[in-house]
């Protein structure tokens, strides 16, 4: 019975993680087509990248507050940190914010890559899924970038 749950919260996640890509791919592509101007389908990939870190922090913030061990506060102030990053990268906006934006996908995702925000259950598919999204992201923020510019 464990292994369903388990089963089906790594389908639910890996179905979600890769649909949360769509929206950056359909700024890009309203882009391309001139639905959007490039900066507008930029300034979208900028924001919605911003979200994600904002999301991935509150996980840290939440591994933090339920943790028992493997340093809670750190985790905490990795989450409040990310939060305040992708504020600062959203009122600077640019070349800088897309590169805040980028370091701090790119922090979060080695942080959980060698300190998992879980104790409890080995989900390497996480980290794996985890690595392939930053990337996708990451990328579609650089090319809307590169268009804006």
């Amino acid at each position: 019975m464990k292994e369903k749950i388990i089963d089906i919260k790594k389908y639910t996640a890996l179905s979600l993680g890769y649909l949360g890509l769509l929206p950056p791919l359909l700024a890009l592509g309203a882009s391309l087509t001139s639905h959007l101007s490039a900066k507008e389908g930029f300034e979208f990939n900028l924001l919605y990248a911003n979200m994600i870190l904002s999301f991935l922090g509150g996980t840290h913030w939440y591994a933090g507050i339920t943790s028992q061990l493997g340093a809670p506060t750190r985790k905490i102030l990795v989450g409040i940190i990310s939060s305040i990053a992708g504020i600062t990268s959203l009122l600077i906006g640019g070349v800088i914010g897309a590169s805040i934006t980028t370091a701090g996908l790119l922090v979060l995702g080695f942080i959980e890559k060698y300190q998992p925000l879980s104790e409890e259950d080995s989900i390497d598919w996480y980290i794996s899924l985890r690595i392939k999204l930053t990337v996708g992201l990451t990328s579609l923020l650089m090319v809307s970038l590169w268009l804006s510019v």
